[in-house]
């Protein structure tokens, strides 16, 4: 637990103008040796805010939520499995520098997904290069953790994943999260016909 800011946090939905709601949240990641995580979209309410700024909170990773009604080509050098093996989340870890530690929790998050989903691996002259995962749910198609390894990066690799990644959303509305400051991955979402859905930020204690 602790390496994931999306799944740790705390997704804030309706209207309720409970402040005290703030302190049980507070408390509950105390009991757990964690600092206070919320995720605010659209749809949280106005008040929370502003709310968290007047007790400390920092907004951490602005985000824009991005859209596809577009399918991508099938490489035959992407590899995909419905479960996350050890080694698919290990090699992920590797390329994204999470901790190794974190590999445990990492699958048993994965293990627990309701939706049919899909752990890709792109292999160039036969050695993995890239990854990302898949999940379909219904008419949408979320694409999490794209990572190309660090030292094949710049060679194009990263739209060559996201055409391989593209092609398993194929009859859906694909979806994705990039940071506000990923300008070089914002531009290539962009240029693969990727449109900006909403904004949303973390509020961090």
């Amino acid at each position: 637990a602790g390496y994931s800011k999306r799944a740790n946090s705390v997704v804030c939905l309706g209207a309720d103008g409970d402040p005290d709601r703030i302190v049980r949240i507070e408390a509950h990641y105390g009991r757990h040796g964690q600092p206070a995580l919320f995720r605010l979209s659209p749809l949280a309410p106005g008040w929370l805010d502003d709310e968290l700024a007047r007790r400390g909170y920092t907004v951490i990773d602005p985000t824009l939520t991005l859209t596809n009604q577009g399918g991508g080509t099938a490489d035959p050098d992407w590899r995909a499995e419905a479960t996350a093996s050890a080694a698919w989340c290990a090699a992920y870890a590797e390329a994204s520098g999470i901790a190794g530690r974190h590999c445990a929790t990492m699958q048993a998050m994965f293990a627990r997904l309701v939706p049919e989903a899909a752990f890709g691996t792109l292999h160039v002259d036969g050695v993995p290069a890239g990854w990302a995962m898949v999940v379909r749910d219904g008419k949408l198609a979320a694409i999490f953790d794209v990572i190309v390894r660090p030292d094949l990066r710049g060679r194009g690799l990263g739209r060559r994943l996201m055409h391989a990644v593209m092609a398993e959303t194929a009859g859906r509305t694909a979806w994705l999260q990039v940071t506000a400051a990923n300008t070089a991955a914002r531009a290539l979402y962009a240029s693969l016909g990727f449109t900006e859905a909403y904004r949303s930020h973390y509020r961090a204690a």
